[in-house]
């Protein structure tokens, strides 16, 4: 449903061209690289440059989700179950940059389990990278066949667990 305003509308013509979903998908891979090359023992430029990157991305993401958000409507935009997805990878994302943010500029001791929750919620920003799989059609159809057959292979998993036991324990006598 194209909006009536005039600006809405522009701004409903960009977020919906095939050009600006191909440039956000770049951006995706992008931040996927980005993120794959952190490591625990970076140097302090590595690390620097990294949350300059995390910045941009998580700006351009929320960029991305208030354009939609203007253009479609806030009703017409969390219809879709992509555009929900989204906008939870972005708060999830400016979450964790908040909590970094405060850990790094305060001076409370903080436990091992904050800095496993930061990190697991750095994890959830790899999820972007699902969004590939709604301009790939042929992709996606491979991902829900794969996820078709996690049953019959988890039952093949178990039957192993159950021949590795059972292995064990007579090789122990």
């Amino acid at each position: 449903e194209e909006p009536v305003n005039e600006r809405r509308y522009l701004v409903f013509q960009v977020v919906t061209f095939v050009q600006f979903e191909v440039h956000i998908m770049l951006i995706i891979i992008l931040n996927v690289i980005t993120l794959s090359v952190e490591t625990d023992n970076q140097s302090g430029l590595q690390a620097g440059f990294l949350a300059i990157a995390e910045f941009f991305f998580t700006f351009v993401f929320a960029a991305e989700a208030l354009a939609k958000m203007y253009g479609m409507l806030p009703s017409q935009y969390f219809r879709f179950y992509w555009n929900r997805f989204d906008f939870s990878i972005v708060v999830v994302s400016f979450v964790g940059i908040a909590i970094e943010l405060y850990t790094a500029n305060s001076a409370v001791n903080i436990g091992p389990a904050l800095i496993d929750g930061i990190r697991m919620l750095r994890m959830l920003r790899l999820l972007r990278a699902f969004r590939i799989f709604r301009a790939a059609k042929s992709l996606r159809q491979l991902v829900v066949t794969l996820l078709k057959s996690l049953p019959v292979v988890s039952n093949l998993l178990a039957l192993l667990l159950i021949a590795y036991a059972v292995t064990g324990v007579l090789c122990v006598e």
